[in-house]
């Protein structure tokens, strides 16, 4: 069998990688090289698959039509009048997902 997910692989100007699993966003990765970064994402996508069950496979489910998209936001921090520009990146899903089919 073979289940497919999508990543959010991210290089920080310093070197280091993040990846994290949008569909299990208790599953994330931080590591110096990008290859072991990965490699942890697989082995903790393995387990979290094994404790959750057969039956629960199902819910993660891949969606072609999603995509990443950047947003810009100006955010004030608490007490502060001068907002700072930040991005934030959204996965969007361009088809409508039925939930509760009957």
């Amino acid at each position: 069998m073979q289940i497919r997910f999508r990543l959010f692989v991210q290089q920080h100007s310093y070197g280091a990688w993040t990846v994290l699993v949008p569909a299990v966003p208790t599953v994330s990765s931080y590591a110096e090289p990008r290859d072991e970064a990965l490699a942890d994402i697989r082995q903790q996508l393995a387990e979290h698959l094994k404790d959750a069950g057969r039956r629960a496979w199902g819910k993660y489910a891949f969606q072609e039509q999603q995509a990443l998209r950047p947003i810009a936001l100006d955010v004030p921090p608490k007490g502060s009048d001068t907002a700072i520009p930040i991005t934030v990146n959204v996965l969007v899903t361009d088809a409508q997902v039925t939930r509760n089919p009957r």
